[in-house]
């Protein structure tokens, strides 16, 4: 099983405003989605990797992301602005 998390920006933006007109609200979720740091997400995800098989005793082996610095490499934030096929959803 695959499991996957799908956002609409212009949503959650609406969400949050709704007395936004849809131009404002499109606005600011183009300002979100060219901006935001999506190495965030990854990072909150090692976090609860780390403490599930701590506390279910497992044992693995990560790979250093932060030491290798990809997350922050100026590809990746490129590549997370070209994904069409995303839809603008992450």
């Amino acid at each position: 099983m695959s499991y996957s998390l799908n956002i609409n920006i212009n949503e959650a933006v609406k969400d949050f405003a709704p007395d936004l007109t849809d131009e404002e609200a499109n606005s600011i979720a183009e300002s979100i989605f060219k901006e935001y740091d999506y190495s965030k997400i990854y990072d909150t995800i090692e976090s609860y990797v780390i403490q599930f098989a701590e506390d279910n005793d497992l044992t693995y082996e990560v790979e250093e992301l932060e030491e290798l610095n990809e997350i922050d490499a100026p590809e990746y934030k490129w590549a997370w602005s070209k994904l069409p096929s995303l839809n603008h959803n992450f």
